[in-house]
């Protein structure tokens, strides 16, 4: 029997973040992907369960921290958009109850509370329906969507930020993806 030891994987060290970008990343939830069936999730252009080219980004592999704060969520009279993570309690796969009674439906997940960018109010204990949650690597680089059900949710991210990634080019790449959904 020919047995080899597996070689070590290096892991890329996270730099320092700046201030610039604690500040950003401060609130927002860290999530760990975890398929256990496959090698990771498929990180999507937009909140549909479509696994087409046109749709399909790039596979983000198990045990990869991304971050995001931003369920897409769709409510019973039909408006759809964006509600922050920490003011849902999930309920079963695609249900979400709302826990807080100043949650809003937001048009664009920038973080934005100003009139322009508010769909509508959600009142508490409303029931809406959404299975993807807005995230972007900790590099920076690529945004997009991943089903609830592959991501683990880690500590607060007050507690870790992202290294490499600059806050507008961040802003930027949500900014895409939301127009995607759009």
């Amino acid at each position: 029997m020919n047995l080899r030891h597996l070689k070590a994987v290096k892991l890329a060290q996270d730099k320092p973040a700046t201030s610039a970008q604690t500040e950003l990343f401060q609130s927002m939830q860290r999530w760990a992907v975890m398929d256990s069936v496959h090698d990771g999730a498929w990180l999507r252009k937009a909140p549909l369960p479509d696994r087409s080219e046109q749709n399909v980004i790039c596979l983000i592999a198990n045990g990869e921290t991304v971050f995001g704060d931003f369920v897409h969520v769709r409510r019973a009279t039909g408006e759809a958009g964006f509600v922050r993570f920490r003011e849902l309690e999930q309920q079963s796969g695609k249900t979400w109850r709302v826990n807080n009674a100043s949650a809003a439906l937001w048009k664009r997940p920038n973080g934005e509370t100003d009139a322009a960018n508010r769909a509508c109010d959600i009142n508490l204990g409303e029931r809406v329906e959404g299975e993807f949650i807005l995230v972007y690597r900790l590099d920076g680089k690529r945004c997009g969507y991943i089903k609830r059900s592959y991501l683990t949710a880690l500590s607060p991210a007050g507690t870790h930020a992202p290294s490499s990634a600059k806050p507008s080019a961040v802003s930027a790449r949500i900014a895409q993806a939301v127009q995607v959904v759009s």
